[in-house]
């Protein structure tokens, strides 16, 4: 299943905001977290990769901790 960049960016814009909601957590270390993963993932090519991280940022927002 092929991801469409709209939904990857949209998913970025969304973890950068769920930020603001953060009160025991350090922000700034949890926007830094978010924008290393993306950047270190922006080259992936393998749709069932791309797939697996899509999913693991959507778990993420969806459950409000890490899986």
């Amino acid at each position: 299943m092929t991801i469409p960049r709209s939904n990857v960016i949209r998913l970025y814009k969304d973890l950068l905001k769920y930020s603001k909601t953060l009160k025991y957590t350090d922000k700034s270390y949890y926007l830094n977290q978010v924008k290393k993963e993306f950047t270190e993932n922006k080259n992936l090519t393998s749709s069932e990769e791309i797939s697996y991280h899509f999913r693991r940022g959507e778990n993420f927002l969806k459950n409000k901790r890490l899986l």
